[in-house]
């Protein structure tokens, strides 16, 4: 596929979050830049720490949610894979039947109504 399968996606999310928990170095880095594009000044090295800190916290909290969304999305569709496989082989293996198109409605042309001219 050519977004990936729904494993893939999950288990790039939960590398991520486990990653994020380790580099706390970037957390740093984008303090500081924040700072610096904000004030125009860099930060103290107690004061990049105490930020880092925070963003650090905050990215290992927003991966890890991600992570947890994503298995539990994969769970979801393997759960309704497995659940459509046993309907087909109870069912004798029929395709689930797609629905027919509506039928689109033509509206009637409606002419335009020519005044004559008074003589």
């Amino acid at each position: 596929m050519a977004n990936g399968s729904t494993a893939d996606k999950a288990s790039k999310a939960r590398n991520k979050a486990y990653e994020a928990k380790y580099y706390s170095g970037d957390s740093r880095s984008i303090a500081n830049k924040i700072a610096k594009t904000a004030t125009g000044k860099d930060l103290t090295y107690q004061e990049e720490q105490r930020a880092g800190k925070i963003i650090q916290a905050r990215r290992t909290n927003d991966t890890a949610r991600t992570a947890t969304r994503a298995s539990f999305i994969e769970r979801r569709t393997a759960k309704k894979a497995a659940e459509k496989r046993m309907n087909a082989a109870v069912g004798g293996g029929a395709a689930p039947k797609k629905q027919a198109p509506k039928p689109t409605i033509k509206k009637a042309a409606v002419k335009p109504v020519v005044k004559k001219k008074a003589k």
